[in-house]
């Protein structure tokens, strides 16, 4: 499904039951999603977003933060998306 991009993250060092995740576009800046999720100790955690009508291209970042007071960031990762117009159709290469 190209609406959906996915994230798979190892928190093995983590202990709580819940932690919250942001999903934002580097560019401009907008927070697409901040949820709090469960989290089983000792299993990868793993997080969707689903975009109707297509993502924007350019660069995102998941986050992974402790739900508590402190909200320690304890893993973050990104990805990027690329508008298929800027890349050259296959076999065209000179």
């Amino acid at each position: 499904d190209q609406g959906r991009i996915f994230a798979t993250i190892d928190l093995a060092d983590y202990d709580g039951d819940r932690v919250m995740v942001k999903w934002l576009n580097t560019a401009t800046g907008r927070i697409h999603s901040l949820q709090s999720m469960p989290h089983e100790p000792g299993r990868p955690l793993w997080s969707y977003l689903v975009r109707d009508g297509g993502w924007d291209p350019g660069l995102y970042q998941v986050s992974v933060y402790s739900q508590d007071a402190g909200m320690q960031l304890l893993a973050r990762g990104a990805y990027t998306v690329f508008d298929e117009r800027d890349r050259a159709p296959r076999g065209s290469e000179g």
